[in-house]
């Protein structure tokens, strides 16, 4: 598996949406191709930002993580019922998230380590992102090795950033390269 970090946004950008294109049609489809979005603080360890601060202070991914199956009546609104709540399932009371909700066409976010991931599946995804204004933010993009794959092949995949109005304000190109 291979990461690599980027950032995104722009402090003198006060719109509070970006999309990110992400065009993967230089790679074999069996490459399993991913974005983390909730940043943790690990990479890119010199830049200040929110979840760096949050790292360094101990701030856990997660508060209560439930052991054994539940059963909770409950009545949200006009709705009353019985939920029944999984083992493993997580209830995250932790500082909020940098970015607000994402949307992806192309792919699906799932939930990995307590931490949002969108899965990249069609050869051009395309995410919506809700930011906060003036913010940037760092995504890392994470690919494992296709099938077939030989020593010294390269595989590139593009990156670039719109603004609200669909207006190009960066990009960039990976190319992967597996032992």
């Amino acid at each position: 598996m291979k990461t690599f970090s980027f950032i995104s946004g722009n402090r003198a950008d006060s719109s509070r949406g970006m999309e990110l294109h992400i065009d993967r049609s230089n790679v074999p489809a069996d490459m399993r191709l991913g974005l983390w979005l909730d940043d943790d603080g690990k990479a890119m360890p010199g830049l200040d930002r929110p979840a760096r601060r949050r790292a360094a202070a101990g701030f856990p991914a997660a508060d209560l993580v439930l052991l054994d199956r539940t059963r909770v009546r409950a009545r949200l609104g006009p709705i009353e019922g019985v939920l029944t709540v999984e083992p493993g399932t997580r209830f995250d009371a932790g500082a909020p998230r940098e970015l607000g909700g994402v949307s992806v066409k192309g792919g699906n976010i799932v939930l990995r380590e307590g931490r949002r991931f969108a899965e990249l599946r069609a050869s051009e995804a395309v995410l919506s992102i809700d930011k906060r204004p003036n913010e940037f933010h760092v995504f890392t993009i994470e690919a494992e090795r296709p099938l077939g794959a030989r020593t010294g092949d390269r595989f590139r995949v593009d990156v670039v950033q719109t603004d609200v109005r669909g207006v190009t304000v960066g990009g960039l190109a990976v190319v992967f390269a597996f032992d």
